[in-house]
């Protein structure tokens, strides 16, 4: 974790990739699921929508910017602010580059070669950067807890902790030592921290939420890999 943004009540985690192969699947699940590409042109700060159309090995081609105007200022910028998110302003992962080429499509239409980029930037806050892990059987959670030692399966995994149902109402704030974290053929242990433990239904469970303490590089790396590996298998199921 590189920074904590306190905005009023929402506490949002900036993390920094940097690992190629990571950089990578983030690049390839987008050009799959064909997601809007939100730039912002620097230093003039327009704002456009593209879609990401081809990866090189060095390079990627994106789509002429919309409205079509941007086609004229792209050339000039000289830093290119790429968000992938949900929503219209919301960048929940960018990451900064700049433009290499333009590539004529017609009289009317161009595409542009940028660079790729070398670090990108996640914004995880309550509903960014988070998978479902319900549906994959491959997710779970034990530790020590009153001298037994308890597992569960995780429904939900973020870059920063996890959810899981329980017959027992833990303690808020309470942290438990070396919890054992299963991510398919990938185990480590880390501290946890209980965020929330909430009473769900009339068989006596609750829902209990987790932050990761002190999360080391490597292991961060494996958890964020993993869940692209997940969000790519539910774009290719969707498609498919």
């Amino acid at each position: 974790m590189d920074n904590i943004i306190d905005s009023g009540d929402v506490k949002a985690q900036i993390l920094k990739i940097n690992k190629p192969e990571i950089i990578e699947q983030i690049l390839n699940n987008v050009l799959i699921s064909k997601k809007n590409i939100l730039i912002i042109l620097y230093p003039s700060e327009e704002y456009f929508k593209s879609y990401l159309i081809e990866i090189t090995k060095k390079s990627m081609i994106i789509d002429s910017l919309m409205p079509f105007e941007g086609n004229k200022n792209i050339i000039s910028s000289k830093f290119l602010k790429i968000g992938i998110g949900n929503g219209d302003d919301v960048f929940e992962r960018y990451f900064l580059t700049n433009y290499i080429n333009i590539i004529p499509i017609d009289d009317n239409d161009y595409n542009f070669e940028i660079n790729k980029p070398k670090e990108v930037i996640f914004i995880e806050k309550r509903k960014a950067l988070r998978v479902s892990t319900d549906d994959t059987n491959t997710v779970y959670i034990s530790f020590l807890y009153n001298k037994n030692i308890l597992f569960y399966k995780v429904y939900d995994l973020s870059a920063g902790g996890l959810a899981f149902d329980s017959d027992i109402k833990f303690e808020q704030d309470v942290v438990f030592k070396n919890a054992l974290i299963k991510l398919e053929n990938y185990d480590f242990e880390l501290d946890i921290k209980i965020i929330h433990s909430t009473y769900i239904n009339i068989n006596g469970e609750y829902r209990t939420g987790v932050m990761f303490l002190d999360v080391p590089p490597k292991v961060l790396d494996k958890i964020i890999n993993f869940m692209l590996t997940i969000e790519r298998s539910e774009i290719n199921s969707n498609i498919y």
